[in-house]
């Protein structure tokens, strides 16, 4: 992806993704489909035409999550193992940029999981591309075998690389380590003991990385959401908790949300995403227990909460199955509001700085294959839900899918970008017509959305569907 919007605006076009979009793409034998891979399909064919047999994948190089420091880029391997998730690649010519960030796209650094805040997963370094990939060799391995008691057979992680150093998670325990980009050296390490928390925690996994804040002078901070369900804060210089922040550097997110009768908080509630930072605000969604057959139609809902980067102190929270009163209520017929459970932001959370707002994609609620329980649309399960950061309010909403029994959650972070959308100027578009937007996709389905990120609307055309069960199951009915 991000080799395509580079050879993009090399060449002075214009991508319309909403055109790409549409045209329905062959499946390729041999070829990975990962997750908006159909997406990066006919961004390539609108491009550039036909795949060639020498052609370097771009969701391959997407994945690659360049860090260009002391002259090496750092890889996270194809297949990761609990052995080794991070290699090194040295190229002897490569000459060390310039630090610099930007909002869309980033140069230098790979601050947050999908790159920059929109997680368009867009870099502008150069120096690797289909010419000299071929010629990389490795320089160095980060082992992490020996982080936990149980070496995982997976890892994760996507490791960050700000201000001259990669900081990613490891282990069951979901350890912090800060590694040195040019040497692999281990600079330090961040391990808590969470006893009870992690032997009952839904996502015992090493997690998908870290956060970055920083006041912008001396305070720069690395945070992690743990296995047990617990927000620390670390000194991104030394890994010491930082002293004033919640109890001791940790706060317990445990507390304060809400509970269902018979669901204890310990065990079914967790996350594996690490936190969105906007300002000075963490925004933490959830992960619970895989609902492929739940054993309750009760379970603990995934609330969506906005924490104060300097104190951990709880801002807001933002209720996923809305309560009496609240916008979206009449969406749950015959009370199961009261009992149900999920509708978490399990994946990564996108973020507009200039906006204030952060665009989550949320999950199915319990079960994912049987809804008979919780009659009607269940707002605000399956859809794609911006707030504002500093409020938790509701800025707007789109359902993908009304009454979810398909499991079809967004298992990806909205991307934001611009492009050409035809039709008269609006007042939150730039003069030239175009607008921001939101790309909305769902893994393994094929489906994308397009929604103006400013503006409250789709992009695009919408309609909707009424889909039948094949038996006459109450409460069946679906939309999509």
């Amino acid at each position: 992806m991000a080799d395509l919007w580079h050879h993009a605006s090399t060449v002075g076009q214009r991508v319309k993704l909403a055109d790409t979009c549409q045209q329905p793409v062959e499946p390729r034998r041999g070829r990975p489909r990962p997750i908006l891979g159909d997406v990066v399909d006919r961004l390539h064919r609108a491009l550039f035409g036909e795949w060639r047999p020498h052609d370097v994948h771009p969701f391959r190089r997407a994945r690659s999550r360049l860090a260009t420091a002391a002259c090496v880029a750092v890889w996270p391997a194809a297949s990761c193992s609990s052995a080794v998730f991070l290699a090194a690649l040295s190229l002897p010519t490569l000459a060390l940029p310039a630090p610099a960030t930007a909002q869309r796209g980033t140069k230098t650094d790979w601050p947050v999981y999908g790159g920059d805040p929109g997680h368009t997963r867009y870099s502008t370094l150069d120096q690797i591309d289909s010419t000299n990939a071929e010629t990389l060799e490795v320089a160095w391995r980060w082992s992490a075998r020996n982080q936990g008691p149980n070496p995982l057979a997976a890892n994760q992680t996507t490791p960050i690389f700000v201000n001259g150093m990669l900081y990613a998670t490891a282990g069951m325990r979901r350890n912090v380590v800060a590694i040195d980009p040019a040497t692999g050296e281990t600079i330090w390490t961040y391990r808590i003991d969470e006893g009870e928390r992690l032997d009952e925690a839904p996502r015992v996994n090493s997690g998908r990385g870290v956060s970055y804040w920083s006041d912008g002078n001396r305070d720069n901070r690395i945070y992690v959401v743990t296995p047990g369900y617990q927000l620390v804060a670390l000194d991104a210089e030394s890994g010491i908790p930082i002293a004033d922040y919640g109890q001791s550097g940790v706060v317990d997110l445990q507390e304060n949300l809400r509970t269902r009768d018979g669901v204890a908080l310990m065990g079914s509630i967790g996350a594996s995403s690490p936190a969105a930072v906007i300002g000075d605000v963490l925004v933490v969604g959830a992960a619970l227990h895989v609902g492929l057959r739940p054993p309750y139609r009760v379970n603990t809902p995934g609330d969506i909460r906005g924490f104060d980067a300097r104190t951990g102190r709880l801002l807001w929270t933002f209720h996923t199955i809305p309560e009496p009163g609240e916008f979206g209520h009449d969406t749950w017929l015959e009370n199961p509001w009261s009992y149900t459970g999920n509708t978490a932001v399990w994946a990564q959370i996108s973020r507009d700085a200039e906006l204030g707002y952060v665009y989550l994609p949320t999950e199915a609620a319990t079960g994912d294959y049987y809804g008979g329980h919780r009659p009607g649309s269940n707002l605000f399960s399956t859809s794609i839900l911006t707030l504002d950061a500093r409020t938790g309010k509701r800025v707007w909403h789109f359902q993908t899918i009304h009454h979810d029994i398909w499991d079809w959650d967004h298992t990806n972070a909205p991307i934001l970008g611009d492009v050409n959308i035809a039709g008269p100027a609006a007042p939150h578009r730039r003069a030239d017509h175009e607008a921001g937007i939101c790309v909305c996709a769902r893994s393994g389905h094929g489906r994308t959305q397009l929604a103006d990120r400013g503006a409250r609307r789709s992009a695009g055309r919408s309609a909707r569907r009424v889909v039948q069960p094949h038996a006459a199951v109450p409460h069946e009915t679906r939309t999509v």
